[in-house]
């Protein structure tokens, strides 16, 4: 049998087309939904064969297929070809795990967080948020604890949309990480999952030597509204002019309009301390430039000697 995409979408449309009529019927006529039950398995034995093919155009059409009408027997299957050097394989066969939802594909879905290809890894994404929050929850946050930086920061992510407070820590220890990227993910992730008692270090990411993981640590301050973020946002627009609009903000979100008063004060108090210094430092530099230097009284003074 040769396979090719269009085929097998005619092939499944017509099996949907005969299940749908059998459904509209009432469930009636035994012989043909026995022949549909037989033809869909004959289709599901042909694919599985071919998933091993040599060629990777085979594999796809079959691997597209098996996403389509795969059932738990198939796990295995689609399990096999997570490594397969043909990206659309790899992909149509997370699509496949996820539609089935076995909880044993989990931890073989968790691991192809570190695929490289960004279709592939978008599709672990999908297929991970169709299980529950009980089964998925843990193994991610065991994945921030791997050594590999690309699955810390995509666990991470994932773990934020899913807004789960019991990741709290285990995001916690991300932000101290060494890859900033990685620093970056766990923050926006605490913020979006809205602990508060992810304050503290957020409130300590904000001396973090990345530029995004400041920026990261400021917006995630906003969005919790906690009161001892005030004093670090405070100083930060008072100190940090490329920071002081995003400090504003979010203390305007947290304190409301009128927090920016006393701010804007101290910023007008700031500017006029600098223009009074840098008077003084002028004044007494032209001071000094009116005075001989050492060097040229010493050479008077031997003049005078001689």
């Amino acid at each position: 049998m040769h396979l090719d995409v269009k085929k097998i979408d005619r092939l499944l449309k017509e099996l949907a087309r005969v299940g749908e009529e059998v459904e509209r019927r009432g469930g009636s006529g035994d012989e043909m939904t026995l022949s549909l039950e037989e033809i869909r398995e004959r289709l599901r034995e042909v694919l599985v064969s071919a998933a091993r093919n040599p060629q990777a155009e085979v594999r796809r059409c079959a691997l597209y297929g098996l996403a389509k009408i795969g059932g738990e027997e198939d796990v295995d299957v689609l399990v096999s070809v997570l490594r397969d050097p043909d990206p659309a394989v790899r992909a149509w066969a997370v699509e496949g795990l996820g539609r089935i939802g076995a909880p044993a594909a989990v931890s073989h879905l968790l691991s192809a967080l570190a695929d490289e290809d960004s279709f592939v890894y978008y599709s672990v994404v999908l297929a991970l948020r169709k299980y529950p929050a009980n089964i998925i929850v843990r193994p991610l946050m065991d994945c921030l604890r791997t050594a590999n930086p690309l699955v810390q920061q995509r666990a991470a992510k994932l773990l934020g949309s899913l807004k789960d407070p019991r990741a709290t820590e285990a995001l916690a220890a991300c932000v101290y990480a060494e890859d900033p990227a990685v620093r970056y993910e766990a923050i926006e992730a605490l913020s979006q999952i809205g602990d508060s008692r992810a304050a503290k270090m957020l409130v300590a990411a904000l001396e973090d030597e990345d530029r995004d993981v400041r920026f990261a640590a400021i917006k995630g301050l906003q969005r919790l509204g906690d009161d001892q973020a005030v004093e670090p946002l405070v100083r930060l627009a008072l100190h940090n002019e490329e920071q002081r609009p995003y400090a504003l903000e979010a203390l305007v979100q947290i304190c409301g309009p009128e927090a920016l008063g006393p701010v804007q004060r101290a910023l007008a108090e700031m500017e006029t301390t600098v223009k009074r210094i840098s008077h003084t430092l002028l004044a007494a530099q032209a001071c000094y430039r009116r005075l001989p230097s050492l060097w040229d009284w010493q050479a008077a003074a031997g003049e005078q000697h001689n």
